[in-house]
């Protein structure tokens, strides 16, 4: 036969054993088996069957080449004591002689089928699998399904020839024709190739089958081939066991060394006398030997483990811990937990063997994340397929913890000798336990003795010399028997003296010394008890007795330990006063206001018909008299005032100082409201008489908020908040006043408490904008400037009109930073106008002020830095300001708003004529122009508004002052206002206000 081109060889490792596979634990000499593996039995088996043949087709044996490989390779394999050297050299040979051959092992008992070698290469292999999509060198129970189907080699152990190899194999094959024929291709079978499936079986056993195929295979050397594949099971059979054999002499071998090695460790640490000690030398010597260990004690009673023992270096383990971010050593792990897998071994006795230990660490620790688990492995130098085996700890039938060995050289069949070594190592643990126990008995008991004798020693000098009297009493006849030398200073008594004393000597209450002595008999003490006893003198005096029954002379006797707290107890009084009581008024404050309020509620809530009601009293402009005067007037007013709520109260009502100018009273047993009406009447009576303070009288009103009791409202807090509401509603209808709480009162704060949680979320998401409104001068007939009005658009709802939120702004203290930004974004944008050219070069900007703007002291200096940073003229800027801001402190107005003029910044009087304005207010402060409020101007052509606007008119022009009206919207009002000499407006008939982006090209309608 011509010979082909040779590829290398391909093997898939070694066969898995069979179900009839023999095992370690009981090896077949390879001496017994039936069959004589030598080339003389294959030679009379071959000969005898060619002979036959030879007569049937008139050839000789030399002739027939297929019998004379089939020889040589008989020859070859038959002293080779390895299977996988049997695979090698019988895929050589056939390869040689262009003869292709694949061998299935078969597991009857799992039912699958393995290809164990093939003459494919890898890259062909690889190639292949892309149109079987599966590995060839995996088990699996389809494979010995479609084996089976293909022929009956498997079952019966029958031989089958292939006329066409390709042909039939691709009916087999479970993919569409093409495919599988592009596949066989892939193999080198091509139509034609001739082959045959042969048996493996020897003494009975039946291994699998030894498939051959090629060109020039013939149906007439399918008998040859099949004997031929019966001596190929028998050497690859022979060759196991003798493997077998060799393999159980080395682990005898090292088996043996082991143990002795593993004693010669045991002998090591068994000269150690205590845990700890015998923990590091078996970590240092299993190192020694290239292993690792790690040790795990048992709490039975806590029913955890503990890890008491890794052979790492200190600093080591530190990385380890920083790189996990837990402790290793002292880690306790519960033993009840089902998914522990060392809480699961730690409830048996059996060893388990790890091939991988690095599987058991992932197990171990499975909250640590991928990355920091390979971190700890590399650090612990673990690598993938380090070995490891766990041992219990087992002492007389109890498993007192588990010792985990790993290693590169760790061998499943060393668990026999490494268990022994485990049960050698708890029996020397639990010696140096018990050696040490019983040590540290001994020790303690000697230390117990000294100290005994010792403390008896020093009880005498304690007794002595104690800082506490030390009463030693008869139980029986409560009679003194001896005291030390401090008793007798705190009671003035001799020691003499207190001899035979009866203890209710000391105070004449018989019940005090019965209880205390029948206390301390009973219980053996009695603590924390505190007595009044009096000295020789009869001065009383308060201690604090400790007793407890001792023995003295053999015989019990009560020991009295007395502290005097006289003056500690003084002392605790005068804080728990100043704890309830107000320093000032020395009336309570509110921890007692509130204690005894919820007292009252508890009491109404049990007795429906008692009532009660809560005032809560504010002085009106208590601040001038502080301002004035100074702070220690003021607090010198309180004092009097306290007094006169004290004089009008109830002996059973509670007034309280809450704070600064605040009190509250409570009035018990008021059924209805006109109850705490009356009192109300009495204090503001009370108050018209003034108080004089450093020689000067004062009449300060207050406002006062009722709450009535009620069942809905159940805390002492909801009450104090409902009558503060009820107070502030007061203030605003006009102060000294009452007002009597309701629930709209509270509703009304909710929704002021919620306007100004959306305005602070406003500011945050830049939800307000500025419009701007034309002012006009009708006699140029020219816009001569604008008026920024501030509107906020929430993304959820229409527009929201400015008289909805500032006031809401101004009491929350939210107005300076609205305002500021207002100022600085009209400035930017009038700067923004005259730099496009789309307004008159000469246009202002007016800017609505509030009072608490106007009232802050950085208030000028804000409108400096903001006109620097612009870069806007002061004259082109105006601030109008109402006329609230000129009663709310008159001087500090003045000062403002000069300082503001002094910019050369304008000031215009906004809303004349509608609130506390008066002619000393436009001479007194640097105003330029008054704007007249848009409800004069509704109503000008009206007698009394028409006079009004004239005398304004009239007014300004002899002043000086510019004047705009505010709010035309009319032909006619537009006309009275010029036919009076009004130069200045500004209202809907000319614009709305304008979004600046309209400013830009902006007409109104010329009067006519």
């Amino acid at each position: 036969m011509p010979k082909k081109t040779e590829h290398p060889t391909a093997q898939s490792g070694t066969p898995p054993a069979s179900n009839h596979s023999s095992h370690n634990s009981g090896i077949e000499d390879p001496e017994q088996l039936k069959f004589s593996p030598v080339p003389e039995y294959v030679s009379r088996v071959l000969t005898a069957e060619e002979d036959s043949r030879a007569e049937k087709t008139g050839k000789s044996q030399s002739e027939n080449e297929l019998f004379n490989i089939l020889y040589q390779i008989s020859n070859k394999v038959s002293y080779t004591n390895d299977p996988e050297m049997v695979f090698t050299i019988l895929g050589d040979e056939l390869r040689s002689h262009d003869l292709d051959c694949m061998v299935i092992f078969l597991d009857e008992k799992e039912q699958t089928a393995h290809i164990a070698y093939h003459t494919m290469s890898p890259d062909v292999l690889k190639t292949a699998e892309k149109f079987f999509n599966a590995k060839f060198t995996t088990e699996n129970k389809p494979l010995y399904e479609w084996a089976a189907q293909l022929h009956p080699v498997f079952v019966e152990g029958d031989s089958l020839y292939l006329t066409d190899f390709n042909e039939i194999v691709t009916t087999f094959i479970p993919l569409p024709k093409t495919l599988a024929l592009s596949a066989l291709t892939v193999l080198g079978i091509t139509s034609g190739t001739r082959g045959a499936f042969l048996p493996m079986q020897t003494q009975g056993k039946n291994l699998g089958s030894l498939s051959i195929w090629g060109k020039e295979f013939k149906e007439s050397d399918l008998e040859i081939c099949r004997l031929f594949s019966s001596q190929i099971a028998s050497a690859i059979e022979h060759a196991r066991l003798q493997a077998a054999k060799e393999r159980q002499n080395l682990l005898l071998t090292r088996s043996n060394s082991l143990i002795k090695t593993l004693d010669n460790v045991s002998l090591q640490i068994s000269s150690a006398d205590n845990a700890d000690t015998i923990l590091n030398i078996l970590g240092t010597e299993l190192n020694k030997l290239g292993l690792q260990c790690l040790v795990t004690f048992k709490d039975q009673e806590a029913n955890t483990a503990t890890i008491r023992y890794l052979s790492y270096g200190p600093k080591l383990i530190k990385k380890i811990q920083s790189a996990i971010n837990t402790r290793v050593i002292g880690y306790r792990i519960s033993l009840s937990g089902e998914s522990d897998w060392m809480a699961q071994f730690l409830q048996q006795r059996d060893p388990v063997f790890f091939h991988n230990i690095t599987d058991m660490l992932y197990d171990s620790f499975p909250h640590i994340p991928a990355q920091l688990f390979k971190k700890m492995l590399e650090l612990l130098n673990i690598s993938k397929g380090t070995s490891g085996i766990i041992l219990s700890l087992d002492y007389q039938n109890s498993i007192i913890g588990s010792l985990i060995i790993w290693g590169d050289f760790l061998n499943e069949d060393d668990i026999p000798a490494y268990s022994v070594f485990a049960s050698q190592v708890a029996n020397i643990i639990e010696y140096a336990r018990l050696l040490n126990t019983a040590r540290e008995e001994n020790r303690i008991r000697k230390e117990t003795q000294k100290k005994l004798e010792k403390s008896r020693q020093e009880l005498r000098g304690i007794f002595e010399l104690a800082h506490d009297a030390i009463l030693l009493i008869d139980p029986e006849n409560r009679m003194i028997i001896d005291v030390n030398d401090r008793a007798s200073d705190i009671y003035r008594f001799t020691r003499e003296e207190f001899r035979g004393m009866d203890l209710a000597d000391l105070n004449p209450d018989l019940r005090i010394a019965e209880w205390l002595i029948d206390r301390t008999v009973t219980d053996g003490h009695c603590n924390g008890c505190h007595v009044i006893h009096f000295q020789k003198s009869g001065e009383e005096m308060k201690l604090e007795f400790n007793s407890s029954l001792i023995e003295f002379n053999d015989k019990p006797v009560i020991q009295c330990i007395g502290r005097d707290i006289t003056e500690r107890d003084k002392y605790e009084n005068m804080l728990k006063h100043a704890a309830n009581h107000d320093a000032l008024t020395n009336l309570p404050n509110r921890v007692m206001f509130k204690n005894r309020l919820k007292y009252a509620i508890a009491r109404s809530k049990r007795y429906k018909e008692v009532g009660f009601s809560v005032l809560y009293i504010d002085l009106d402009d208590f601040k001038r008299i502080n301002d004035s005067l100074g702070h220690p007037s003021g607090d010198r007013y309180l004092i009097e005032f306290s007094k006169k709520l004290v004089q009008i109260i109830r002996e059973t009502d509670l007034v309280a100082r809450l704070g600064g100018d605040e009190f509250a009273v409570l009035l018990e047993d008021t059924h209805q409201s006109e109850d705490a009406v009356h009192f109300c009447n009495r204090l503001m009576h009370s108050l018209i008489e003034p108080i004089r303070i450093d020689d000067q009288e004062f009449v300060v009103t207050a406002s006062i908020g009722i709450v009535m009791s009620s069942p809905e409202i159940t805390s002492a807090d909801s009450y104090l908040r409902n009558a503060d509401i009820a107070m502030y509603k007061a203030k605003k209808n006009g102060k000294r006043c009452y007002s009597i709480y309701s629930d709209g009162m509270h509703t009304g704060l909710l929704q002021k408490v919620h306007m100004e949680t959306r305005i602070r979320r406003a500011m945050q998401l830049n939800e307000f904008f500025l419009e701007y409104q034309p002012i006009i001068n009708v006699t140029q007939n020219q816009i001569q400037g604008y008026e920024a009005l501030i509107r906020w658009q929430p993304p959820d709802s229409s527009v929201i009109p400015p008289a909805s939120f500032i006031p809401v702004a101004e009491e929350i203290g939210l107005i300076h930073k609205l305002g500021k930004w207002v100022l600085q974004e009209a400035c930017n944008q009038i700067q923004t106008w005259k730099h496009q050219k789309t307004i008159h070069p000469d246009s202002t900007i007016s800017v609505n002020v509030s009072a608490i703007q106007l009232s802050h002291p950085q208030f000028p200096e804000e409108v400096r830095k903001i006109l620097n940073d612009t870069g806007l003229e002061p004259e082109y800027l105006s601030l109008e300001i109402t006329e609230s801001a000129f009663v709310t402190d008159p001087f500090i107005t003045e000062t403002t708003l000069q300082a503001i003029r002094d910019l050369n910044v304008h000031i215009h009087l906004d809303d004349f004529g509608t609130g506390y304005s008066s002619l000393s207010f436009l001479a007194k402060f640097p105003i330029n122009a008054i704007k007249i409020d848009k409800r004069f101007v509704m109503e000008i052509q009206q007698g009394n508004n028409l006079a009004l606007v004239k005398s304004m008119l009239v007014l300004s022009q002899a002043l000086g002052i510019e004047i705009i009206a505010e709010g035309v919207e009319t032909q006619n009002q537009l006309q009275a206002l010029i036919n009076m000499g009004c130069q200045n407006m500004q209202g809907f008939y000319f614009s709305k206000p304008l979004a600046a982006s309209k400013v830009s090209g902006f007409s109104y309608p010329t009067p006519e």
